[in-house]
C-alpha cells in the first residue's frame, strides 16, 4: 500500500531491508519507476518471488544507490558500504 493506502503491483529488484526513522524500509530498485526507491515493510501486503536473478547487477545497484544517498549529505552521516 501507498501512503494513500492505494494497493500497487511493483517488481522490485531488493537491495536491503534498514532501519530508518523507527520502521523497516526495503531499499529496492522498482522496475516500473525505473529508479530507486523505498519501501516501508509494514505496508507491503504480499511478495511474489521470482526465479529471476539480478545478482550480477546487484552489487552495482547498491553502490549507485548509496552513492545517490550520498550526495549533498554531511561527511559524518555518509553511508560506506563494507569493502569499499
Amino acid at each position: 500500500m501507498d501512503a494513500e493506502q492505494q494497493r500497487t503491483d511493483r517488481q522490485v529488484l531488493p537491495l536491503a531491508i534498514v532501519y530508518l526513522e523507527r520502521t523497516l524500509v526495503l531499499l529496492a530498485w522498482c522496475c516500473l519507476r525505473q529508479d530507486f526507491r523505498k519501501f516501508r515493510v509494514d505496508r507491503i501486503a504480499d511478495i511474489e518471488m521470482t526465479e529471476e536473478s539480478f545478482r550480477p547487477r546487484r552489487v552495482q545497484l547498491l553502490r549507485d544507490f548509496v552513492a545517490i544517498l550520498n550526495a549533498g549529505a554531511p561527511e559524518t552521516s555518509k553511508m560506506i558500504l563494507a569493502g569499499q
